[in-house]
This record gives structure tokens, C-alpha cells and sequence, in this order.
């Protein structure tokens, strides 16, 4: 089942976004994913006033959260599915089977982040390793989920 949350204040997001809570105050809002933190889900659509919009991105202006004018429609971190995530550059050696954190794109799994599951910090993505076509796209899942 889809969910849906108010984008915060002045934020961009885009489908395919990975979204979490807001600041604290402000936690029934979404806002693109920082390199930490629970994951809430991924973007699949944008609302304005209830019905889609067509674009693929949005920034919304400093009321949104007053006007509840567009919100992000996403699918939920907890439910069980695999993705494929687009890495800031290519995993190297033993990095294949490690967790990864977003990166400042909140789109994008930042390849510098890796940490073996077993000997450091879990972090908010599994890899199951790169994908059969693309060194630069992993298989993974939402493993810091709310």
C-alpha cells in the first residue's frame, strides 16, 4: 500500500527519491534522505492538492507545510522489496556486500560509505552486490527502515 506525506518547507524532491522524517517538530513531514537516519520509504509520485502531478521533481516553497500543497507519495520502507540503486561510483574489492548510506543526492548510494555489515556500523542499505549490466547500479534493501 502506497503512503503519503507532506513534502517539508523549501525541499526538492524527485521520484525515486529516498525519503525520511522531517526535523524533529516537524516529523509528519518528509524530506529527502541525509547521509543518516531511518528511511520512511521511496518516492513513486508527486500530489498537488490530492491528485498527481505531472512532474518529476518539485521544490516547494517555505509554506507547504501550512498549505499542505504537494505532497510525496512513496512506497514504504518496511515492506519487503529489493531495489536497485544507482552508486556514486563503483564499488571496489571486497565492498560488493556491504552496507551503503545515501549521498548528498538522496538518490544515490554513496560508494565511500560502504561498511562490512559484520565488523562496522550498519548503515540505511544492503547490497546484494552490482547489478549484471552496470558496475554502478547495486541491488539492495532498505536495511535502517522505520
Amino acid at each position: 500500500m502506497l503512503k503519503k506525506a507532506v513534502i517539508a518547507n523549501s525541499q526538492a524532491i524527485t521520484i525515486g527519491d529516498i525519503v525520511q522524517p522531517a526535523a524533529t517538530g516537524h516529523n509528519q513531514f518528509v524530506t529527502p534522505a541525509a547521509t543518516s537516519g531511518l528511511i520512511l520509504g521511496v518516492v513513486v509520485g508527486i500530489e498537488k492538492l490530492g491528485a498527481i502531478n505531472a512532474v518529476n521533481t518539485i521544490t516547494v516553497g517555505s509554506g507547504n507545510e501550512t498549505t499542505n500543497l504537494y505532497t510525496a507519495v512513496y512506497i514504504p520502507s518496511y515492506l519487503p522489496m529489493e531495489y536497485e540503486g544507482d552508486l556514486s561510483a563503483v564499488p571496489t574489492g571486497d565492498n560488493l556486500y556491504n552496507c551503503f548510506l545515501t549521498s548528498a543526492t538522496a538518490a544515490t548510494l554513496d560508494a565511500s560509505s560502504n561498511s562490512n555489515l559484520f565488523g562496522g556500523t550498519a548503515a540505511q542499505f544492503w547490497s546484494y552486490g552490482v547489478t549484471s549490466y552496470s558496475t554502478s547500479k547495486a541491488n539492495v534493501h532498505i536495511y535502517k527502515s522505520l
